[in-house]
Protein backbone atom coordinates (compact mmCIF):
# COMPACT_ATOMS: atom_id res chain seq x y z
CA UNK A 1 0.00 0.00 0.00
CA UNK A 2 1.52 3.23 -1.34
CA UNK A 3 1.30 7.13 -1.57
CA UNK A 4 1.65 9.23 -4.60
CA UNK A 5 2.44 12.63 -3.42
CA UNK A 6 1.93 15.30 -6.35
CA UNK A 7 4.07 18.53 -5.55
CA UNK A 8 2.10 21.76 -7.14
CA UNK A 9 3.88 25.02 -7.52
CA UNK A 10 6.70 26.32 -5.72
CA UNK A 11 5.71 26.09 -2.48
CA UNK A 12 4.35 22.98 -3.55
CA UNK A 13 7.52 21.52 -4.97
CA UNK A 14 9.96 23.17 -2.01
CA UNK A 15 7.69 22.05 0.67
CA UNK A 16 6.99 18.10 -0.71
CA UNK A 17 11.18 18.56 -1.16
CA UNK A 18 11.66 19.15 2.82
CA UNK A 19 8.98 16.34 3.66
CA UNK A 20 10.78 13.62 1.98
CA UNK A 21 13.88 14.75 3.39
CA UNK A 22 12.25 14.14 7.21
CA UNK A 23 10.43 11.15 5.96
CA UNK A 24 13.79 9.00 4.28
CA UNK A 25 15.54 10.18 7.15
CA UNK A 26 13.28 8.63 9.75
CA UNK A 27 13.11 5.72 7.55
CA UNK A 28 17.14 5.46 7.70
CA UNK A 29 17.73 6.08 10.92
CA UNK A 30 15.67 3.03 12.12
CA UNK A 31 16.80 0.14 14.52
CA UNK A 32 16.77 -2.87 13.13
CA UNK A 33 15.24 -6.13 13.88
CA UNK A 34 18.32 -7.48 15.82
CA UNK A 35 19.72 -4.41 16.82
CA UNK A 36 17.70 -1.41 18.72
CA UNK A 37 20.73 0.98 18.32
CA UNK A 38 19.92 3.87 15.97
CA UNK A 39 22.07 3.72 13.21
CA UNK A 40 21.89 5.07 9.52
CA UNK A 41 21.45 3.32 6.46
CA UNK A 42 22.05 2.98 3.32
CA UNK A 43 20.30 2.92 0.37
CA UNK A 44 21.02 -0.59 -0.41
CA UNK A 45 20.15 -2.06 2.36
CA UNK A 46 17.31 -4.03 2.00
CA UNK A 47 13.97 -3.10 3.99
CA UNK A 48 13.32 -6.38 5.28
CA UNK A 49 16.24 -5.84 7.88
CA UNK A 50 14.04 -3.12 9.69
CA UNK A 51 11.08 -2.39 11.75
CA UNK A 52 7.72 -3.29 10.38
CA UNK A 53 6.93 0.37 11.20
CA UNK A 54 10.33 1.90 9.02
CA UNK A 55 10.27 -0.75 6.58
CA UNK A 56 6.03 0.44 5.87
CA UNK A 57 7.18 4.31 5.90
CA UNK A 58 9.69 3.44 3.35
CA UNK A 59 7.50 1.40 1.06
CA UNK A 60 4.43 4.22 1.26
CA UNK A 61 6.38 7.00 0.31
CA UNK A 62 10.07 5.23 -1.52
CA UNK A 63 10.45 2.76 -3.84
CA UNK A 64 13.93 1.26 -5.34
CA UNK A 65 14.68 1.21 -9.25
CA UNK A 66 15.36 -1.79 -10.91
CA UNK A 67 18.32 -1.07 -12.04
CA UNK A 68 22.02 -2.50 -12.54
CA UNK A 69 23.16 0.59 -11.83
CA UNK A 70 24.68 0.71 -8.16
CA UNK A 71 24.77 4.53 -8.68
CA UNK A 72 21.29 4.67 -9.56
CA UNK A 73 19.70 2.26 -6.64
CA UNK A 74 18.75 5.34 -4.28
CA UNK A 75 15.39 5.19 -2.87
CA UNK A 76 12.91 6.92 -5.12
CA UNK A 77 10.16 9.78 -4.43
CA UNK A 78 7.05 8.08 -5.04
CA UNK A 79 6.04 11.88 -6.39
CA UNK A 80 4.94 13.73 -9.37
CA UNK A 81 6.40 16.99 -9.41
CA UNK A 82 4.66 19.56 -11.35
CA UNK A 83 5.49 23.52 -11.96
CA UNK A 84 5.00 26.04 -14.67
CA UNK A 85 8.73 27.43 -14.18
CA UNK A 86 11.41 25.37 -14.21
CA UNK A 87 13.77 26.96 -11.44
CA UNK A 88 12.12 25.23 -8.79
CA UNK A 89 11.80 21.46 -10.39
CA UNK A 90 15.37 21.61 -11.70
CA UNK A 91 16.33 22.56 -7.91
CA UNK A 92 14.51 19.63 -6.79
CA UNK A 93 15.74 16.90 -9.04
CA UNK A 94 19.52 17.61 -8.76
CA UNK A 95 19.67 18.89 -4.81
CA UNK A 96 18.75 15.94 -3.43
CA UNK A 97 20.72 13.04 -5.01
CA UNK A 98 23.53 14.41 -2.73
CA UNK A 99 22.66 16.53 0.30
CA UNK A 100 20.09 16.96 2.64
CA UNK A 101 18.44 20.05 2.32
CA UNK A 102 19.28 22.94 4.74
CA UNK A 103 17.72 23.19 8.03
CA UNK A 104 17.52 26.12 9.59
CA UNK A 105 15.40 26.13 13.28
CA UNK A 106 18.90 24.38 15.30
CA UNK A 107 19.78 27.84 16.04
CA UNK A 108 18.78 30.73 18.00
CA UNK A 109 19.90 33.42 15.16
CA UNK A 110 20.27 31.17 12.25
CA UNK A 111 21.71 31.62 9.16
CA UNK A 112 21.51 29.82 5.83
CA UNK A 113 25.42 29.74 6.05
CA UNK A 114 25.31 28.40 9.52
CA UNK A 115 26.55 24.81 8.47
CA UNK A 116 25.63 23.34 12.47
CA UNK A 117 22.05 23.79 11.81
CA UNK A 118 20.18 20.59 12.14
CA UNK A 119 16.11 21.19 12.90
CA UNK A 120 13.47 21.45 14.72
CA UNK A 121 13.75 18.51 17.42
CA UNK A 122 15.72 15.03 16.30
CA UNK A 123 19.04 13.64 17.20
CA UNK A 124 21.17 15.53 15.04
CA UNK A 125 22.59 13.10 13.25
CA UNK A 126 23.44 13.25 9.40
CA UNK A 127 20.93 11.19 7.46
CA UNK A 128 22.19 8.83 4.45
CA UNK A 129 20.91 11.75 2.05
CA UNK A 130 20.51 8.59 -0.70
CA UNK A 131 17.16 9.37 -2.04
CA UNK A 132 16.16 11.36 -5.15
CA UNK A 133 13.40 12.49 -7.48
CA UNK A 134 12.78 10.48 -10.79
CA UNK A 135 13.32 13.02 -13.67
CA UNK A 136 10.72 11.25 -15.72
CA UNK A 137 7.87 11.99 -13.13
CA UNK A 138 8.20 15.99 -13.75
CA UNK A 139 6.26 18.13 -15.67
CA UNK A 140 7.58 21.93 -15.96
CA UNK A 141 7.51 24.85 -18.43
CA UNK A 142 8.95 27.97 -18.50
CA UNK A 143 6.08 30.65 -18.96
CA UNK A 144 4.71 31.05 -15.43
CA UNK A 145 0.94 31.18 -14.29
CA UNK A 146 0.87 35.11 -13.99
CA UNK A 147 -0.77 34.64 -10.22
CA UNK A 148 -3.74 34.01 -12.13
CA UNK A 149 -6.27 31.23 -11.17
CA UNK A 150 -7.75 31.17 -15.02
CA UNK A 151 -4.39 31.09 -16.91
CA UNK A 152 -3.58 27.93 -14.44
CA UNK A 153 -6.96 25.79 -14.81
CA UNK A 154 -8.04 26.99 -18.82
CA UNK A 155 -4.34 27.28 -19.97
CA UNK A 156 -1.49 24.97 -18.55
CA UNK A 157 -4.32 22.29 -17.39
CA UNK A 158 -5.58 21.81 -20.57
CA UNK A 159 -1.99 21.65 -22.55
CA UNK A 160 -0.19 19.26 -20.07
CA UNK A 161 -3.50 17.55 -18.62
CA UNK A 162 -1.92 14.09 -20.79
CA UNK A 163 1.54 14.14 -19.54
CA UNK A 164 0.40 14.98 -16.31
CA UNK A 165 -1.73 12.10 -16.28
CA UNK A 166 0.83 9.65 -17.92
CA UNK A 167 3.30 10.38 -15.24
CA UNK A 168 0.84 9.90 -12.58
CA UNK A 169 -0.08 6.83 -14.52
CA UNK A 170 3.49 5.89 -14.48
CA UNK A 171 4.20 6.39 -10.83
CA UNK A 172 0.69 4.42 -9.68
CA UNK A 173 1.80 1.53 -11.45
CA UNK A 174 5.18 1.32 -9.12
CA UNK A 175 3.08 0.46 -6.37
CA UNK A 176 2.09 -2.69 -5.30
CA UNK A 177 -1.80 -1.31 -4.33
CA UNK A 178 -2.22 2.90 -4.62
CA UNK A 179 -3.67 3.50 -0.97
CA UNK A 180 -4.15 7.36 -1.30
CA UNK A 181 -3.25 10.55 -3.83
CA UNK A 182 -1.69 13.42 -1.53
CA UNK A 183 -1.50 16.89 -3.67
CA UNK A 184 0.62 19.66 -1.95
CA UNK A 185 -0.08 22.78 -3.26
CA UNK A 186 -0.25 26.83 -1.97
CA UNK A 187 -4.11 28.79 -3.18
CA UNK A 188 -1.79 32.11 -3.52
CA UNK A 189 -0.58 31.89 -6.94
CA UNK A 190 -1.43 30.66 -10.07
CA UNK A 191 0.46 27.38 -10.36
CA UNK A 192 -0.35 25.70 -6.96
CA UNK A 193 -4.46 27.13 -6.92
CA UNK A 194 -5.42 26.74 -10.55
CA UNK A 195 -3.24 23.97 -12.64
CA UNK A 196 -3.27 22.41 -8.49
CA UNK A 197 -7.33 22.27 -9.08
CA UNK A 198 -7.36 21.24 -12.59
CA UNK A 199 -4.78 18.11 -11.27
CA UNK A 200 -7.38 17.07 -8.89
CA UNK A 201 -9.85 17.23 -11.28
CA UNK A 202 -8.26 14.58 -13.46
CA UNK A 203 -6.83 12.09 -10.94
CA UNK A 204 -10.26 12.06 -9.30
CA UNK A 205 -11.79 11.11 -12.67
CA UNK A 206 -8.48 8.66 -13.13
CA UNK A 207 -8.64 7.35 -9.91
CA UNK A 208 -11.96 7.92 -8.59
CA UNK A 209 -12.01 4.83 -5.86
CA UNK A 210 -8.56 6.07 -4.51
CA UNK A 211 -8.57 8.79 -1.12
CA UNK A 212 -7.40 12.20 -1.71
CA UNK A 213 -5.86 14.16 0.50
CA UNK A 214 -4.79 17.93 -0.44
CA UNK A 215 -2.08 20.25 1.97
CA UNK A 216 -3.37 23.34 1.22
CA UNK A 217 -1.13 26.11 2.67
CA UNK A 218 -3.60 29.31 3.03
CA UNK A 219 -1.63 33.18 1.98
CA UNK A 220 -0.26 35.38 4.65
CA UNK A 221 -2.94 37.75 5.29
CA UNK A 222 -0.33 40.76 4.50
CA UNK A 223 -0.21 39.98 0.91
CA UNK A 224 2.08 37.72 -0.83
CA UNK A 225 0.06 38.24 -4.32
CA UNK A 226 -2.58 41.09 -4.65
CA UNK A 227 -5.14 38.67 -6.17
CA UNK A 228 -4.80 35.75 -3.84
CA UNK A 229 -8.14 36.64 -2.66
CA UNK A 230 -9.70 35.46 -6.05
CA UNK A 231 -7.10 32.83 -6.69
CA UNK A 232 -7.53 31.49 -2.85
CA UNK A 233 -11.31 31.57 -3.24
CA UNK A 234 -12.07 29.77 -6.10
CA UNK A 235 -9.45 27.12 -5.26
CA UNK A 236 -11.07 26.39 -2.08
CA UNK A 237 -14.45 25.98 -3.31
CA UNK A 238 -13.10 23.62 -6.06
CA UNK A 239 -11.12 21.41 -3.18
CA UNK A 240 -14.00 21.13 -1.02
CA UNK A 241 -16.23 19.56 -3.91
CA UNK A 242 -13.48 17.00 -4.70
CA UNK A 243 -10.86 16.37 -2.12
CA UNK A 244 -11.73 13.90 0.79
CA UNK A 245 -10.26 15.77 3.03
CA UNK A 246 -7.46 19.21 3.40
CA UNK A 247 -4.63 19.77 6.03
CA UNK A 248 -5.32 23.45 6.27
CA UNK A 249 -1.66 25.23 6.52
CA UNK A 250 -1.71 29.18 7.47
CA UNK A 251 1.66 30.56 6.71
CA UNK A 252 0.45 33.02 9.58
CA UNK A 253 0.47 30.96 11.99
CA UNK A 254 3.72 28.66 11.35
CA UNK A 255 5.56 32.12 10.82
CA UNK A 256 4.59 33.08 14.50
CA UNK A 257 6.12 29.42 15.76
CA UNK A 258 8.99 29.90 13.94
CA UNK A 259 9.69 33.18 15.31
CA UNK A 260 8.24 32.88 18.91
CA UNK A 261 9.11 29.52 19.44
CA UNK A 262 12.50 28.74 17.85
CA UNK A 263 13.54 32.84 18.00
CA UNK A 264 14.41 33.34 14.35
CA UNK A 265 15.12 36.65 13.34
CA UNK A 266 15.17 36.43 9.88
CA UNK A 267 12.38 33.96 8.65
CA UNK A 268 13.05 32.58 4.86
CA UNK A 269 10.70 30.24 3.55
CA UNK A 270 12.83 26.89 4.37
CA UNK A 271 12.53 27.84 7.93
CA UNK A 272 8.35 27.58 7.15
CA UNK A 273 8.55 24.71 5.05
CA UNK A 274 10.75 22.38 7.90
CA UNK A 275 8.08 24.15 10.64
CA UNK A 276 5.08 22.75 8.57
CA UNK A 277 7.10 19.40 7.37
CA UNK A 278 7.58 18.69 10.80
CA UNK A 279 3.99 18.58 11.64
CA UNK A 280 3.13 16.44 8.66
CA UNK A 281 5.45 13.94 9.74
CA UNK A 282 2.89 13.43 12.52
CA UNK A 283 0.38 13.10 9.96
CA UNK A 284 1.59 11.33 7.50
CA UNK A 285 3.86 8.64 9.16
CA UNK A 286 2.22 4.75 9.42
CA UNK A 287 0.06 3.70 11.87
CA UNK A 288 -0.72 0.29 13.78
CA UNK A 289 -4.42 0.55 13.30
CA UNK A 290 -6.02 -1.12 16.48
CA UNK A 291 -8.97 -1.82 14.96
CA UNK A 292 -7.41 -4.37 13.00
CA UNK A 293 -5.62 -7.70 13.56
CA UNK A 294 -1.80 -7.20 14.61
CA UNK A 295 -0.88 -9.60 11.31
CA UNK A 296 -2.27 -6.86 9.39
CA UNK A 297 0.44 -4.42 10.85
CA UNK A 298 1.77 -1.18 9.77
CA UNK A 299 -0.77 0.79 7.51
CA UNK A 300 -0.33 4.24 5.38
CA UNK A 301 -1.70 6.84 7.33
CA UNK A 302 -3.81 9.01 5.35
CA UNK A 303 -6.87 6.38 4.78
CA UNK A 304 -7.17 6.11 8.20
CA UNK A 305 -7.47 9.49 9.69
CA UNK A 306 -9.90 10.90 6.55
CA UNK A 307 -11.84 7.73 7.89
CA UNK A 308 -11.34 8.95 11.13
CA UNK A 309 -11.55 12.85 10.99
CA UNK A 310 -13.79 13.47 7.78
CA UNK A 311 -16.91 11.48 8.41
CA UNK A 312 -19.09 14.20 6.86
CA UNK A 313 -18.92 15.83 3.80
CA UNK A 314 -19.66 19.47 5.07
CA UNK A 315 -16.39 19.34 7.09
CA UNK A 316 -13.40 18.23 5.46
CA UNK A 317 -10.62 21.39 6.90
CA UNK A 318 -7.73 19.59 9.14
CA UNK A 319 -5.58 21.29 11.64
CA UNK A 320 -2.44 19.84 12.85
CA UNK A 321 -0.82 20.30 16.31
CA UNK A 322 2.23 18.90 17.84
CA UNK A 323 4.03 19.28 21.63
CA UNK A 324 6.49 19.32 22.21
CA UNK A 325 8.16 22.71 19.88
CA UNK A 326 11.78 22.02 20.83
CA UNK A 327 14.79 23.53 18.98
CA UNK A 328 17.01 20.17 18.46
CA UNK A 329 19.60 22.26 20.63
CA UNK A 330 17.61 21.75 23.26
CA UNK A 331 16.31 18.12 22.98
CA UNK A 332 19.14 16.39 24.83
CA UNK A 333 18.11 18.51 28.01
CA UNK A 334 14.38 18.28 27.55
CA UNK A 335 12.02 15.66 29.19
CA UNK A 336 7.97 16.25 29.29
CA UNK A 337 6.05 13.48 31.02
CA UNK A 338 2.58 12.68 29.20
CA UNK A 339 0.24 14.40 31.80
CA UNK A 340 2.17 17.57 30.74
CA UNK A 341 1.83 17.13 26.69
CA UNK A 342 -1.47 16.44 26.60
CA UNK A 343 -2.71 18.97 29.12
CA UNK A 344 -0.82 21.47 26.75
CA UNK A 345 -2.23 19.68 23.41
CA UNK A 346 -5.43 20.30 25.12
CA UNK A 347 -4.60 24.10 25.97
CA UNK A 348 -3.78 24.52 22.27
CA UNK A 349 -7.06 22.82 20.74
CA UNK A 350 -9.29 24.76 23.23
CA UNK A 351 -7.54 27.91 22.01
CA UNK A 352 -7.56 27.16 18.33
CA UNK A 353 -3.96 27.62 18.60
CA UNK A 354 -0.89 25.34 17.31
CA UNK A 355 1.30 27.15 19.03
CA UNK A 356 2.57 25.75 22.44
CA UNK A 357 3.46 28.88 24.46
CA UNK A 358 2.32 30.04 28.04
CA UNK A 359 0.43 33.57 27.60
CA UNK A 360 -0.39 32.50 23.35
CA UNK A 361 -3.83 34.08 21.82
CA UNK A 362 -5.11 34.00 18.29
CA UNK A 363 -4.53 36.83 17.78
CA UNK A 364 -0.82 36.48 18.67
CA UNK A 365 -0.32 33.58 16.54
CA UNK A 366 -2.46 35.29 13.11
CA UNK A 367 0.36 38.36 13.96
CA UNK A 368 -2.16 41.45 14.55
CA UNK A 369 0.47 44.54 14.26
CA UNK A 370 2.98 43.10 12.29
CA UNK A 371 3.15 40.27 9.49
CA UNK A 372 5.76 38.86 7.08
CA UNK A 373 6.01 39.99 3.29
CA UNK A 374 8.29 38.25 0.83
CA UNK A 375 11.15 40.00 -0.74
CA UNK A 376 13.54 40.92 2.61
CA UNK A 377 17.17 39.84 2.57
CA UNK A 378 18.57 37.16 0.44
CA UNK A 379 17.49 33.88 -0.13
CA UNK A 380 14.04 34.36 0.08
CA UNK A 381 14.12 36.59 3.58
CA UNK A 382 10.88 38.35 4.41
CA UNK A 383 10.84 41.38 6.82
CA UNK A 384 8.45 43.07 9.15
CA UNK A 385 5.55 45.11 8.38
CA UNK A 386 3.33 46.60 9.77
CA UNK A 387 -0.04 45.15 9.11
CA UNK A 388 -3.00 47.30 7.28
CA UNK A 389 -5.70 45.43 9.14
CA UNK A 390 -4.32 45.46 12.77
CA UNK A 391 -6.63 47.62 14.97
CA UNK A 392 -5.19 50.86 16.50
CA UNK A 393 -3.29 50.69 19.53
CA UNK A 394 -5.67 50.18 22.58
CA UNK A 395 -8.30 49.54 20.31
CA UNK A 396 -10.38 46.18 20.55
CA UNK A 397 -8.96 43.32 18.50
CA UNK A 398 -12.34 42.30 17.51
CA UNK A 399 -12.55 41.73 13.58
CA UNK A 400 -15.56 39.96 13.68
CA UNK A 401 -17.37 41.39 17.06
CA UNK A 402 -17.48 40.34 20.17
CA UNK A 403 -19.51 36.87 19.68
CA UNK A 404 -17.42 35.93 17.05
CA UNK A 405 -13.75 36.64 19.26
CA UNK A 406 -15.31 34.46 22.29
CA UNK A 407 -16.12 31.99 19.46
CA UNK A 408 -12.44 31.93 18.71
CA UNK A 409 -11.97 30.96 22.43
CA UNK A 410 -14.00 27.80 22.03
CA UNK A 411 -13.15 25.00 19.73
CA UNK A 412 -15.24 22.60 18.53
CA UNK A 413 -14.03 19.34 16.52
CA UNK A 414 -16.01 16.82 14.11
CA UNK A 415 -13.15 14.57 14.57
CA UNK A 416 -9.35 13.81 15.65
CA UNK A 417 -6.63 12.01 15.50
CA UNK A 418 -3.78 11.36 18.79
CA UNK A 419 -0.66 9.87 18.23
CA UNK A 420 1.44 9.15 20.86
CA UNK A 421 5.46 8.60 20.12
CA UNK A 422 7.83 7.29 22.46
CA UNK A 423 8.36 5.53 25.76
CA UNK A 424 5.69 4.58 27.68
CA UNK A 425 2.85 5.04 25.09
CA UNK A 426 0.15 2.29 27.25
CA UNK A 427 0.76 4.59 30.49
CA UNK A 428 -0.53 7.98 28.57
CA UNK A 429 -4.24 9.05 29.44
CA UNK A 430 -5.60 11.30 27.23
CA UNK A 431 -8.64 12.10 29.12
CA UNK A 432 -8.40 15.98 28.94
CA UNK A 433 -8.72 15.34 24.99
CA UNK A 434 -11.33 13.28 25.55
CA UNK A 435 -14.15 15.50 27.20
CA UNK A 436 -18.22 15.60 25.72
CA UNK A 437 -17.17 19.54 25.49
CA UNK A 438 -14.71 19.23 23.24
CA UNK A 439 -16.75 17.19 20.37
CA UNK A 440 -19.51 17.68 17.78
CA UNK A 441 -22.82 16.74 18.91
CA UNK A 442 -23.71 14.49 16.59
CA UNK A 443 -19.82 12.89 16.75
CA UNK A 444 -20.23 9.29 16.84
CA UNK A 445 -16.69 8.39 17.61
CA UNK A 446 -14.73 12.01 18.13
CA UNK A 447 -11.34 10.40 18.37
CA UNK A 448 -9.01 7.70 18.44
CA UNK A 449 -5.19 7.21 19.43
CA UNK A 450 -2.84 5.17 17.81
CA UNK A 451 0.39 4.64 19.77
CA UNK A 452 4.07 4.33 18.17
CA UNK A 453 6.80 2.94 20.35
CA UNK A 454 9.65 4.68 18.03
CA UNK A 455 10.80 8.67 19.30
CA UNK A 456 9.94 10.68 16.60
CA UNK A 457 13.43 12.92 16.09
CA UNK A 458 15.45 12.17 19.04
CA UNK A 459 12.22 13.16 21.36
CA UNK A 460 11.32 10.85 24.37
CA UNK A 461 8.03 11.60 24.15
CA UNK A 462 6.12 13.61 21.55
CA UNK A 463 2.20 13.56 20.61
CA UNK A 464 0.78 14.84 17.49
CA UNK A 465 -2.85 15.85 17.02
CA UNK A 466 -4.74 16.13 13.60
CA UNK A 467 -8.31 17.91 14.28
CA UNK A 468 -11.15 18.58 12.24
CA UNK A 469 -12.45 21.49 14.17
CA UNK A 470 -13.18 25.41 14.25
CA UNK A 471 -9.79 26.61 14.05
CA UNK A 472 -9.47 27.80 10.24
CA UNK A 473 -12.59 29.37 10.74
CA UNK A 474 -10.88 33.13 11.20
CA UNK A 475 -8.12 32.80 8.37
CA UNK A 476 -11.15 32.02 5.87
CA UNK A 477 -13.59 34.85 7.52
CA UNK A 478 -10.42 37.23 6.70
CA UNK A 479 -9.93 36.01 3.24
CA UNK A 480 -13.73 36.13 2.04
CA UNK A 481 -13.99 39.61 3.58
CA UNK A 482 -11.34 41.11 2.05
CA UNK A 483 -12.26 39.33 -1.43
CA UNK A 484 -15.61 40.42 -1.44
CA UNK A 485 -14.44 44.30 -0.98
CA UNK A 486 -12.52 43.71 -4.26
CA UNK A 487 -15.40 41.60 -6.01
CA UNK A 488 -17.57 44.81 -5.38
CA UNK A 489 -15.23 47.43 -6.87
CA UNK A 490 -14.58 44.97 -9.75
CA UNK A 491 -10.37 44.48 -8.67
CA UNK A 492 -8.35 42.87 -11.32
CA UNK A 493 -11.51 41.09 -12.54
CA UNK A 494 -10.94 41.69 -16.03
CA UNK A 495 -7.70 39.71 -15.66
CA UNK A 496 -9.74 36.60 -15.09
CA UNK A 497 -12.28 37.18 -17.48
CA UNK A 498 -9.09 37.06 -20.12
CA UNK A 499 -9.72 33.42 -19.27
CA UNK A 500 -13.37 32.85 -19.21
CA UNK A 501 -13.82 33.61 -15.39
CA UNK A 502 -16.45 36.67 -14.61
CA UNK A 503 -17.37 38.32 -11.78
CA UNK A 504 -20.32 35.72 -11.49
CA UNK A 505 -17.88 32.84 -11.26
CA UNK A 506 -15.71 34.35 -8.71
CA UNK A 507 -18.69 35.30 -6.35
CA UNK A 508 -20.15 31.75 -6.84
CA UNK A 509 -16.61 30.69 -4.90
CA UNK A 510 -17.03 33.19 -2.47
CA UNK A 511 -20.63 32.25 -1.85
CA UNK A 512 -19.24 28.52 -1.64
CA UNK A 513 -17.09 29.94 1.26
CA UNK A 514 -19.61 31.65 3.07
CA UNK A 515 -21.42 28.40 2.92
CA UNK A 516 -17.76 26.39 4.80
CA UNK A 517 -17.51 29.10 7.60
CA UNK A 518 -21.37 28.62 8.07
CA UNK A 519 -21.14 25.30 8.30
CA UNK A 520 -18.67 25.24 10.84
CA UNK A 521 -19.84 28.19 12.74
CA UNK A 522 -23.19 26.00 13.58
CA UNK A 523 -21.35 23.39 15.04
CA UNK A 524 -22.76 22.53 18.76
CA UNK A 525 -21.10 20.41 21.50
Amino acid sequence: MSTVTVQLGQCGNQLGQQLFQLLHTEATTAPTQTNTASSSLSSSLPASTISPYHSSLLDTYFYQPQTKDRHNDAWTARAVLIDMEPKVVEQCLHSTHTKRPPTLLSARHPHPSNKAAAGIGGSGGAPSGQWRYDAKSAVCQQSGSANNWGYGYFVHGERNRERIADVTRRQAEKCDRLDSIHLMQSLAGGTGSGLGVYVLDLLCDEYPSVSVLNTCVWPFKAGEVTVQCYNASLSMAKIYQQSDGILFVENDRYRSLCERLYHIDHLSFPCLNEAIANDLMGALTPLDDPALSASVGWRPAIPLMLRQCCTHPAYKLLTMRSVPQVPVSSVPYHSDEWSGLLKRLHRMCGHQLILDFEGATPHMERGWGSSWGGGGGGGGGMHKTSHPDAPPAGASQQPWGEEDDQQRWGNVSVGSQLVLRGVDTHRADPAPLMKNDNFWSLALDPIVVYQNPFPFRGLQRSASLIANDQSPLTALKEMLHRGLGMLVGRAYVHQYEAYGLGEEAIGEAMQCLTQIIHSYQQLKT
